[in-house]
């Protein structure tokens, strides 16, 4: 799940049935928002571990756009 502030697009919650686990799915998800930022010119914002994590341990796809770092607002 991802929504848009201006030109942010946040990461908030990468979620995949359980029997689909393992097989990728979900970073199929966060490259896809990538794309979709980078074709639109949005800042990603990785709220979600699962994104944050796959968008550190995949630099070329995070090169593609700008990544705003910052922790998600505790509630």
């Amino acid at each position: 799940m991802y929504r848009r502030n201006g030109d942010r697009l946040i990461l908030v919650h990468t979620g995949v049935p359980a029997e689909l686990a393992g097989r990728g799915v979900g970073g199929q998800l966060v490259r896809a928002a990538v794309e979709r930022a980078a074709a639109e010119g949005l800042t990603v914002v990785p709220w979600c571990p699962y994104a944050r994590k796959w968008l550190e341990d995949h630099p070329d796809a995070a090169a593609a756009v700008t990544v705003d770092w910052e922790a998600p607002p505790q509630p």
